[in-house]
């Protein structure tokens, strides 16, 4: 199998994460790519440290005490943190501590996972080939790193992890969409048919294979279209629904509709 890490960035691409939040609040994307960024929260560091310690997870189902196996590596990931995630202090050291009152229950549910599945097919199912790879579709204008590749049979095929809430069934539409836009980059710098992904919640241990499907491909297409569209200048209306409690860029939102006002 052919992997291509030889990738060259280039100006107006797309990131997966801005799908996400273009579907969240197209608005909220059109602030950011003109450089107003938000500042990392409490809950955007402990899901930075949870997603860090969720790689060690292949690891520590082999281990005969994985919670004392996942204790450490969280000591480790707090001292590394600085490196790989530069963070305010005081964000850092309260992340760490709010995933290390989560580490009994992630022991247990990992332990019921391995259970169920069966210890050697889930340590299979999500040891990475590569850990957060960056991917390119030069036809398309995105990028983004997944989580890591995983293999299926001689095909790498993305994993993503999240630190949120499971669903009940199958994974979100978020999600459904991260895969195919990995699929799609996958696919044009490897060749062959990328057909399975796979969403590791990390919190809730569920480890959950999704089929790639050709509507999710579509969705991306379509959604990749009207962010070309923004990054080349168009302020796109404010969805019905938008998120605006607690957002960091309400008041220029606000100023940018008073303005717009003036002229229709």
């Amino acid at each position: 199998m052919k992997v291509m890490w030889d990738v060259v960035s280039f100006v107006n691409t797309v990131r997966v994460s801005d799908i996400a939040t273009y579907l969240r609040c197209p608005r909220k994307l059109y602030f950011r790519l003109r450089g107003h960024e938000e500042g990392p929260t409490a809950e955007y560091a402990s899901h930075l440290v949870l997603k860090e310690l969720a790689l060690s997870y292949p690891a520590a189902i082999n281990r005969d005490d994985p919670a004392g196996f996942l204790a450490a590596e969280l000591d480790r990931i707090s001292a590394e943190l600085p490196a790989i995630h530069p963070l305010d202090s005081a964000l850092a050291d309260g992340a760490v501590g709010d995933v290390r009152a989560l580490l009994p229950g992630i022991s247990e549910r990992l332990a019921s996972a391995a259970q169920r599945i069966g210890k050697e097919t889930l340590v299979g199912m999500i040891t990475p080939f590569q850990v957060e790879p960056v991917l390119v579709s030069r036809r398309f204008g995105i990028t983004g790193s997944p989580a890591k590749l995983v293999m299926r049979g001689d095909i790498a095929a993305p994993s993503i992890i999240r630190t949120g809430k499971a669903p009940e069934n199958g994974i979100w539409k978020n999600d459904r969409l991260a895969l195919a836009a990995h699929a799609i980059m996958l696919e044009e710098m490897n060749g062959g048919k990328v057909e399975l992904g796979l969403v590791e919640y990390a919190k809730s241990c569920e480890f959950r294979e999704a089929a790639i499907r050709s509507n999710d491909r579509r969705v991306v297409l379509q959604v990749l279209k009207k962010i070309h569209k923004i990054i080349d200048g168009t302020m796109p209306d404010k969805p019905g629904d938008a998120p605006c409690q607690n957002c960091g860029h309400a008041g220029l939102c606000e100023t940018k509709r008073s303005l717009a006002s003036k002229f229709f």
